[in-house]
């Protein structure tokens, strides 16, 4: 009677069994593993966690093939979205962390530094298809919009260069016209108020 009791309950809870190894070690050494999800990962295992080279595929479309450090993305690696956007470089505790390359889905890339997924520090965004087609930025970052010092540089030639803050030209800076006359001072909230 205890048997069957076990075998009804189990009956009723299919994914109780659907996390499987299908090949290979998934102990301590290279195999293949099934989530309940749908999601796979191919490659090295230490301790029953992905650990050290692999490749983890989800149902949705995102892909990562990199290093894994105790089943998260730890190390360098290539991160594929459905979108068609794509990261590669640094990665640690699953996050992009270190320095990187990331392609949006427009064409536009970004490449330098990152911290918990955020573009962060020192970094060149070159836009790509859209209302900024061709311009590009240089210069710092933080929590993902411009901060510090930068040289934006528009698709006609124009460019500011100076300081920014949230994202906007706040501070000393100057403004390059394309046929090469300047407006020179500080700016406020992306605005020009007062010339030197």
């Amino acid at each position: 009677m205890k048997k069957l009791l076990i075998l009804l309950l189990l009956s009723f809870s299919p994914s109780v069994f659907a996390d499987e190894c299908i090949i290979g070690d998934c102990v301590n050494g290279y195999g293949i593993f099934l989530y309940d999800d749908g999601a796979k990962y191919v490659g090295e295992h230490n301790n029953s966690l992905g650990h050290g080279q692999g490749k983890l595929t989800f149902g949705d479309g995102f892909k990562y093939v990199g290093e894994f450090k105790n089943d998260v993305f730890e190390g360098l690696g290539t991160h594929t979205f459905p979108d068609g956007a794509k990261h590669v470089g640094e990665y640690k505790n699953n996050a992009r962390e270190g320095l990187g390359a990331f392609t949006y889905p427009d064409g536009g890339i970004f490449f330098g530094e990152f911290k918990n997924n955020a573009r962060e520090g020192q970094g060149t965004d070159i836009f790509g298809s859209g209302e900024w087609e061709g311009d590009q930025y240089v210069g710092g970052y933080k929590n993902n919009v411009k901060e510090g010092k930068g040289t934006y540089t528009y698709a006609d030639g124009t460019k500011y260069t100076g300081e920014y803050k949230n994202g906007v030209r706040e501070g000393q800076g100057t403004y390059t016209f394309a046929d090469g006359t300047t407006k020179t001072g500080i700016w406020k909230k992306g605005e020009l108020v007062t010339l030197n």
